[in-house]
């Protein structure tokens, strides 16, 4: 049975199919011939046993995460390793925050009860790449996903509700017991993106909030400890640098940009990654906190989010650009209906695009914030790569102009459900396959 993940939080579809199978679309221009579908780029395509949830891609390394963890090769679509994590599993801060964050050669995830010495992931060898991508997962540890069945609302510790503790990150970080501490709440963890092998974990008891590395060794993390709670960087049991926060001002949601950790919460602040010195930090809005910062050259961008209850949700009603070196404010934009989507806007080198709750999609001018156009549209996932913007339907993936809105050419992908990028490289799951393009 195939599967779609509707990028919507709901209401009647604001997008209608059009003669011929490509979606129309609507707001302020007319409606555009579309190219045919081609499928012109395409590197390889494999056949999957598993639709991926979610898909991270970062240099010649694809992740694909669904009933368990799947490596793949970018560059032609064989399987590298393939791990039994799985959506199950994998735990994060609050809903719509990455499971797993790449850099370099490692990629960085949060889970629970996994207490297996790290090196028992099971060894490329042992998982023979095939096209279907559903090799025999390897029994890693004794840990059923069944067990850990972790909703990423299950550690999301709302700010009310988790006074910091001294306890935080007194937690043995070396993964060699069968057994986790008293009381510990999460593990983050670092693995090899090569062959998937734990390098080494660290165990947090109180709040644990968005995760980041900022190169292949080093973490960036909220966390309580003896000191509060605070921005903790840290490459193993010791902490490189922690900077206090306040208990009550998250979500704390990361960004790590040109040796910059950009931290979103009542102030979007940036700090040094090395050291952990404060360049500077912008205040939100009265009844706002900033959240979902993303970065392209010398903007930093970050939703205005509205706390409503205490289920630790957000209402987004507003983009704010900064100047990411010296956090002057450029501008600011409200969503004329006030629900953004739960994600960070799409920066282009030539605009940015907001994605609202209802599937609308508005052109902003990067400089100045200035609307250039919106239509509605009913798509599944949404992704950009240097000056388009890649949008992903039941009739395939379409490339849309930043500036015009306009599409530029289709995707024979039919079904497209998730999207991931990197460079130049466009990876699509579509239907029950996996593609991989040169865009």
């Amino acid at each position: 049975m195939r599967r779609r993940t509707v990028l919507r939080a709901g209401g009647a579809a604001a997008g209608v199919v059009a003669a011929g199978g490509l979606a129309a679309w609507f707001g302020l221009r007319e409606d555009t011939t579309v190219p045919g579908a081609t499928a012109s780029g395409r590197r390889w395509r494999v056949q999957l046993g598993d639709q991926p949830d979610v898909l991270q891609l970062d240099g010649d390394t694809l992740l694909a995460l669904g009933s368990g963890l799947t490596a793949f090769g970018a560059s032609d679509g064989t399987v590298r390793w393939r791990d039994d994590l799985g959506r199950n599993t994998l735990q994060t801060a609050r809903a719509g925050d990455p499971p797993v964050r790449m850099a370099g050669d490692a990629f960085v995830f949060r889970t629970q009860d996994r207490a297996a010495t790290p090196g028992n992931s099971a060894n490329p060898q042992g998982n023979p790449a095939t096209p279907q991508g559903n090799a025999a997962t390897p029994q890693r540890n004794s840990a059923t996903p069944q067990g850990n069945a972790a909703t990423p609302q299950g550690n999301s510790a709302t700010p009310q509700g988790n006074p910091a503790t001294p306890q935080g990150n007194q937690a043995t970080p070396q993964g060699n017991s069968a057994t986790l501490p008293p009381g510990t709440a999460a593990q983050v963890r670092v693995a090899g993106l090569g062959d998937g092998k734990d390098r080494w974990w660290r165990a947090f008891t109180g709040y644990l909030g968005d995760i980041a590395l900022i190169d292949s060794k080093t973490v960036v993390t909220v966390a309580d400890g003896t000191d509060g709670r605070a921005l903790t960087c840290f490459a193993g049991p010791t902490d490189t640098w922690r900077q206090p926060v306040q208990a009550t001002s998250g979500p704390f949601d990361l960004a790590v940009a040109a040796g910059t950790v950009f931290a979103a919460a009542q102030e979007l602040a940036a700090h040094d990654a090395a050291t952990g010195t404060r360049k500077w930090a912008a205040t939100a809005p009265d009844g706002q906190v900033f959240g979902r910062p993303v970065v392209l050259g010398a903007l930093v961008v970050a939703l205005g989010m509205r706390y409503v209850d205490d289920d630790y949700l957000f209402r987004n009603e507003s983009l704010h650009a900064f100047d990411a070196a010296t956090g002057r404010p450029k501008w600011s934009w409200d969503a004329p209906d006030g629900f953004l989507a739960d994600g960070a806007p799409l920066l282009t080198g030539r605009g940015i695009v907001a994605v609202h709750e209802s599937g609308r999609l508005t052109g902003l001018d990067g400089g100045t914030g200035a609307e250039r156009w919106h239509y509605d549209w009913d798509f599944a996932d949404i992704t950009s790569l240097g000056d388009t913007v890649y949008v992903a339907t039941t009739d395939g993936v379409a490339f849309v102009d930043p500036v015009t809105g306009e599409r530029t050419r289709l995707l024979d992908e039919p079904n497209a459900y998730k999207l991931a990028g990197s460079g130049k490289r466009l990876c699509v799951a579509a239907g029950e396959t996996l593609s991989g393009y040169d865009v």
